[in-house]
């Protein structure tokens, strides 16, 4: 298949920028940051260089047609309304360790938006990691389905594997496999060293050369958390986007829908407020604003509601294609309290950390009761939504979509 390749009218090419412009309007609609930085490499030289001059060595220049659109993506960033940050010396990945240490520090809940896998490092308790190209979410749990050691581990299964595209040398004949293996049998990689364990019997970690590289590539892919980042943490809030500003820089770039859509300047971001679900609230005031229950309680809560009423109403949040689309989360009203929404599988956590499966057992079992009446729109969808989850949609009763059409 021909490749396509955007540009202007005039032979400017625009791809990177068009991809990376609506990844910041998907980001700004999908989550609306309170608080935000992004970061960007401040040149190729760092400490880690000075650690192994081959680092990143060999690696080609970009390409040219890249080269053209690489100045722009810092000015739409600001224009965006979004603190940017690029430190020399150090990489970006660093800057990022540092901010996401200090916000913890502070009790704040952090999401890291990247695919690099270096960064992973840094997921656990509070900070989730998102992959917004593929749409997927890194948990904790979710770097142990992939690598097959913890977070906290990454670094010595990075060093071990090494990195062709950092020139990271890492320990010949050591895969995936190889790699978390010897992170479960050794807890760092001096007593890897001291163990002296042959990898495919013949390369001993204690061998001079093999400890020496593996020492380096430790450095090199450890995250640096101590960065003089030059900015307060509290600076870094997000500002309503500058709209002609935007609408200008798109129309050069000839993106027109994106004009029509940073015309008029959004409406500045209102945090939800959490507000547990409880089955014995009688009719409020006013029923309109909508709860969030994400916790194992409220979610418990929720479905005894449901239970009790012996009828809902659901509202199926999912991205995706189909056939493997991701459930993002639930809407469900009962008569007579508040709608409330139940985040399953959130790329962000502003809706507060996503529930485990424990907590979601309650929903799930509503869903698969057949005497509790559900009322949807496009019960088919939303069947299929769960299905993909491993849950069971039953007891449909009304559906709006099919209504309309009859």
């Amino acid at each position: 298949r021909k490749e396509v390749r955007l540009s202007t009218r005039e032979g400017m090419p625009t791809g990177a920028l068009y991809v990376f412009a609506r990844m910041l309007l998907r980001l700004h609609d999908d989550v609306g940051p309170e608080r935000i930085a992004v970061v960007f490499d401040a040149g190729r030289d760092s400490f880690r260089k000075q650690v192994y001059p081959e680092y990143k060595a060999n690696r080609t220049a970009p390409p040219e047609e890249l080269v053209i659109q690489l100045p722009r993506f810092r000015p739409l960033v600001e224009a965006m309304g979004w603190p940017v940050l690029a430190i020399p010396g150090v990489e970006a990945d660093d800057v990022v360790a540092t901010l996401a240490d200090q916000a913890r520090a502070r009790g704040w809940e952090v999401v890291i938006l990247s695919a690099d896998k270096d960064l992973m490092q840094l997921v656990g308790e509070g900070v989730a990691m998102v992959d917004a190209m593929r749409q997927q979410t890194f948990t904790r749990e979710a770097v142990i389905e992939k690598f097959g050691v913890p977070p906290e581990r990454i670094a010595d299964f990075l060093a071990l594997c090494g990195d062709t595209s950092d020139n990271i040398p890492g320990v010949r004949g050591v895969g995936g496999k190889s790699a978390a293996k010897l992170v479960h049998d050794f807890p760092d990689i001096e007593a890897m060293i001291a163990g002296n364990p042959k990898v495919l019997g013949k390369f001993p970690l204690a061998d001079p050369e093999v400890a020496a590289k593996l020492r380096i590539s430790r450095q090199l892919v450890e995250l640096n958390r101590q960065v003089e980042v030059g900015a307060e943490l509290d600076s870094l809030v997000s500002r309503p986007w500058d709209s002609a500003t935007l609408a200008a820089m798109f129309r050069e770039l000839e993106f027109d829908a994106m004009v029509d859509r940073v015309a008029a300047a959004p409406a500045p971001f209102l945090p939800g407020v959490r507000t547990a679900v409880s089955p014995s609230s009688g009719p409020s005031a006013d029923l309109g604003q909508p709860v969030v229950a994400a916790s194992a309680a409220e979610i418990a809560a929720l479905a005894a509601a449901v239970r009790a009423a012996g009828q809902c109403a659901l509202r199926v949040e999912a991205v995706g294609r189909f056939d493997r689309a991701t459930l993002v989360g639930v809407g469900v009203a009962v008569p007579g309290q508040a709608p409330a929404y139940v985040p399953v599988a959130h790329r962000s956590l502003a809706a507060g950390p996503s529930p485990d499966a424990a907590a979601l057992a309650p929903l799930a079992a509503v869903l698969a009761d057949p005497a509790i009446a559900k009322l949807t729109h496009d019960g088919k969808a939303a069947a299929r939504v769960f299905a993909l989850r491993g849950w069971t949609l039953a007891g449909v009763t009304e559906d709006a979509m099919l209504a309309a059409f009859l």
